[in-house]
């Protein structure tokens, strides 16, 4: 928006009235004392005879009415820079002393430094419409150890380095985004100290659990270790098959069923695990039960079986003998069963570990 060339429109002894525009306040300029002058046709006229254009006093009002000409073109000049602003083109710098309010949007091309000095605050109401980038990676901080945010509500956050998180409690599950992928600690970097409720803590497919007074531990099949520490017990009530207790002695417990009448295997060892065994044996039919012990041993070339305690409630159930072909020793049960009874065999296995 331009401005039209000021027109003085009446001067008194008092004061100057110049129009910048027909739309724009009028701006008054305060002169000496002088004799009445007025403009018609553009043209300042003063009084007519002694006190006319001739006289002194004539004199001191056109001075008096340049002077204020010469005002009402700084005023006109300090309304172009307003409009000009208005108008959304400032070509030099702007210095604002006071409150600045801008109704509308804020471009702005180029740097920007918001505040001086630390006490200097930044008050943003409105929302976030882009992304909040960094200049430079890995050198900026949000927030300080001394001034803290308050709250960080985010839907996923990538953290590149170390993460650190003092006094806080987790509301919800910790869920990884991949299968068997990543640890909790590792060889060199342990965590001191887990507390947990009576719940379960799966390992691989055995779980661990307590209810208060006992730990359990449960494999994949459902057997199930019971250590009581007050007691000093572990309870096997819960035992199915092929559980195995690692120590001196490695004890297992095993069920076989046949209803074969020909030789079956119910036990087998790496002739390297173990040498000497000994063998806990319950087998059982329609037709009666069949108890006894063996005692095994084995050279890496040839086996030898004893058994001994032989309990029999009608006749015997069949058989043990014992082989080594390959590098595995194996435990054989010859049946008597010409009827092809179901019978089941239970048997704990101790050996002496090498």
């Amino acid at each position: 928006m331009s401005i039209l060339e000021p027109t003085i429109v009446e001067a008194t002894t008092n004061t100057v009235t110049v129009v910048v525009t027909n739309n724009y306040d009028t701006i008054s300029v305060v002169q000496p004392q002088v004799q009445s002058v007025v403009v018609r046709d553009s043209v300042i006229r003063g009084p007519e005879g002694p006190q006319g254009p001739s006289g002194p006093a004539a004199n001191a009002a056109y001075a008096a009415a340049n002077l204020a000409y010469d005002q009402a073109n700084n005023a006109y000049a300090e309304a172009n820079l307003k409009l000009n602003i208005a108008g959304g083109t400032v070509t030099g710098s702007l210095n604002v002393n006071q409150d600045l309010a801008v109704l509308g949007n804020i471009s702005v091309n180029g740097h920007l430094t918001i505040g001086n000095q630390t006490t200097d605050t930044v008050n943003v109401v409105a929302d976030f419409s882009s992304n909040l980038i960094p200049d430079v990676t890995q050198q900026f901080n949000l927030g300080s150890a001394e001034k803290e945010w308050k709250e960080l509500h985010v839907q996923t956050a990538t953290v590149n380095g170390n993460l650190t998180v003092t006094g806080t409690t987790v509301t919800q599950n910790i869920t990884p985004d991949a299968n068997v992928t990543y640890s909790i600690g590792s060889p060199q970097n342990r965590f001191k100290d887990i507390y947990l409720a009576n719940s379960t803590v799966y390992i691989g497919d055995a779980t661990l659990s307590s209810n208060g007074s006992e730990v359990r531990v449960t494999d994949a099949s459902g057997n199930i270790i019971s250590l009581n520490a007050s007691s000093q017990t572990v309870n096997t009530t819960y035992l199915n098959a092929n559980v195995v207790y690692t120590g001196p002695i490695a004890t297992t417990f095993n069920v076989f069923t046949t209803t074969s009448n020909d030789p079956v295997t119910v036990d087998s060892f790496l002739s390297s695990e173990y040498t000497t065994v000994k063998y806990i044996i319950q087998a059982k039919s329609i037709e009666g039960v069949h108890a006894c012990e063996l005692f095994c041993m084995h050279d890496g070339v040839s086996t030898y079986l004893t058994e001994f305690a032989t309990l029999i409630t009608s006749h015997s159930l069949g058989i043990f003998n014992m082989v080594l072909s390959s590098g595995l020793v194996r435990l054989n049960f010859e049946p008597y069963n010409p009827d092809n009874n179901i019978i089941t065999i239970k048997m704990v296995r101790q050996a002496i570990t090498l």
